[in-house]
């Protein structure tokens, strides 16, 4: 199993393994983003400032 795994990784599969490593960073680059986003539009009844604002007022 090593053996095939360090052919694997020597012609070509490091790289395949990076690329799709860069592609996963994006999508959790973006998934990581949308989530407080998402959060404060529910709990600023959909507008994401009013959200921010009640949290705000919560925290003083």
């Amino acid at each position: 199993m090593g053996v095939i795994g360090s052919i694997y990784a020597v012609f070509g599969g490091l790289k395949a393994v990076a690329v799709s490593d860069s592609i996963n960073a994006v999508g959790l680059i973006i998934g990581g983003s949308l989530i407080p986003i998402f959060g404060l539009m529910y709990i600023g009844d959909g507008n994401m400032f009013t959200g921010v604002r009640y949290l705000n007022n919560c925290a003083s």
